[in-house]
């Protein structure tokens, strides 16, 4: 048997457990959401999975997104950047486009701009490659200003 002088690579297990369980919290939101009746949205079940769990699931799901990223550059440090954006554009387009897909599906052509978690999903994956390299207190001043100007812009546009 040959040995490898390249390192073994493990996946931190806390990251998929975390993200698993994201996951099954947004799949329960989502089940409560639209397979249930008027008189579901006045009980206490609803409010909690929509509004505690929910909230709670899609954004620990695209912190871990990120924190996965954060790793996986670590470990392709042999790749080259081109390749690396390559790479993220492929995947955040994919999932993007699964996301309007599902949406006309879902909804009909007309709500395509009504954005749920996966075309999220795939807009952060691409946008995530530039942010990389800045440095925290660029992207936590990025975060504030976008947190500010969102209700003011959707309060503006009439999608």
């Amino acid at each position: 048997m040959e040995r490898s002088d390249k390192p073994v690579t493990t996946r931190v297990l806390s990251i998929d457990i975390v993200r698993g369980f994201a996951l099954v919290c947004m799949v329960l939101v989502h089940f409560l959401i639209y397979f249930s009746n008027a008189e579901a949205e006045k009980t206490w079940l609803y409010f909690s999975f929509n509004h505690l769990l929910g909230d709670w699931g899609a954004s620990c799901f695209l912190m871990m997104m990120g924190i996965s990223q954060v790793f996986s550059e670590r470990k392709h440090t042999d790749l080259s950047q081109y390749l690396l954006f390559q790479r993220a554009l492929i995947r955040g387009l994919f999932i993007f486009i699964a996301g309007i897909v599902m949406l006309v599906l879902a909804w009909g052509p007309s709500q395509i701009w009504r954005w749920d978690i996966l075309t999220l999903m795939g807009f952060a994956t691409i946008i995530i490659f530039f942010c990389r390299k800045l440095p925290s207190w660029s992207i936590l001043f990025l975060a504030l200003l976008i947190a500010l100007v969102s209700p003011y812009l959707r309060g503006q546009l009439a999608f």
